[in-house]
């Protein structure tokens, strides 16, 4: 695991505005640290740099893993998994009754991957 520099921690922390760039959860409400981490992990050579790095809370950071791809579900075609520095998330997920789901394959594939 790569420890990243306490600068470059703030600075995430700061433009995420402090919740889970990928669920919405704010950090106040979490129970556990949010995280800093890699969107392409250090083991598919992502790199330790601001437009690599996110805010993310202990479930999806686990959730996600080291993975970069996931099967969509229904259907299970492999493919690529939302990225929060380009994707916008309300293009790809959408709350139902209280339940993140996906709007597209990338939303539906990051929903379903783990």
């Amino acid at each position: 695991m790569t420890r990243v520099p306490a600068r470059l921690t703030a600075i995430i922390r700061e433009r995420a505005a402090h919740r889970c760039e990928y669920c919405h959860l704010p950090a106040l409400a979490s129970q556990a640290p949010l995280e800093v981490e890699h969107i392409i992990p250090r083991k598919h050579a992502g790199a330790t740099e601001p437009g690599n790095l996110a805010l993310a809370c202990l479930h999806c950071n686990r959730h996600k893993g080291v993975n970069i791809s996931g099967f969509q579900q229904p259907g299970g075609a492999l493919v690529r998994l939302y990225h929060p520095r380009t994707d916008g998330w309300h293009r790809h997920f959408r709350v139902r009754a209280g339940w993140i789901t996906g709007r597209t394959a990338i939303g539906r594939a990051t929903v379903f991957c783990g």
